[in-house]
């Protein structure tokens, strides 16, 4: 029963008062308009685990490497993704280990996430820089990319299984995508992406010196284990 010339009356209405910022340029940028560098927040926290974010600057929802952002996610992140298997099961590192893109239209970031115990804070920064760089330096295989993008695909078809996700997508493509268009074949620009592709993302994005930090650190206390599992 909605109106949509009403409904757009009243919207309207509610951001008149509001004059129109400036065009922001894509990428991260401090309140200073400064892009963002090198630095850290920290919080105290008295319990017995660290969890430490890593933000990369990454694609925008418009550029033309988002898809293979969400590849490489898909490839380093998950149980059974590149830094779970190496930051967890081979050094018991981690508790929880995640790497997501975050994507909008005039902004976009790589983030990795490690939850690991206090006093090993320091060798799980310096170990997921590690795995990071190793995207950079050796790429990935063809394999990893055919697996990452099987479960991307199952991810859409899932999706569009209920109403409330279908809408969600619908609203994603008309106001942070290209248009409606992008839902006529979903899964055809995962396809697309190459181990190249995702080698050329780190290369660009996953740098060390532009990275920040939010750090929740916690206490180490007695008794408590320092090989998470």
């Amino acid at each position: 029963d909605l109106d949509p010339a009403r409904a757009a009356e009243v919207l309207a209405g509610s951001v008149a008062n509001h004059p129109p910022g400036e065009r922001l340029e894509p990428g991260l940028v401090r309140e200073d308009g400064v892009p963002a560098g090198s630095g850290t927040r920290v919080a105290e926290r008295d319990k017995a685990q660290t969890a430490l974010a890593m933000l990369f600057p990454g694609p925008t929802r418009l550029a033309e490497d988002r898809h293979a952002a969400q590849v490489w996610s898909a490839v380093a992140g998950g149980l059974g993704g590149r830094l779970f298997e190496a930051l967890r099961d081979r050094r018991s590192l981690a508790y929880t280990v995640a790497a997501v893109p975050w994507q909008r239209r005039a902004v976009g970031g790589l983030l990795t996430y490690i939850a690991t115990s206090p006093g090993r804070e320091d060798e799980a920064r310096s170990a997921m820089l590690e795995e990071l760089a190793r995207f950079r330096e050796e790429g990935v295989t063809d394999v990893e990319v055919q697996r990452a993008v099987s479960y991307l695909v199952g991810q859409e078809e899932v999706g569009r299984q209920s109403a409330a996700a279908l809408a969600a997508e619908i609203l994603d493509a008309w106001v942070h995508g290209t248009g409606l268009e992008e839902l006529v074949d979903p899964a055809a620009p995962y396809r697309a992406v190459t181990p190249e592709d995702v080698r050329r993302l780190a290369t660009r994005y996953l740098l060390p010196e532009g990275r920040v930090e939010g750090i929740v650190r916690g206490a180490e206390r007695a008794g408590s284990s320092s090989s998470p599992r």
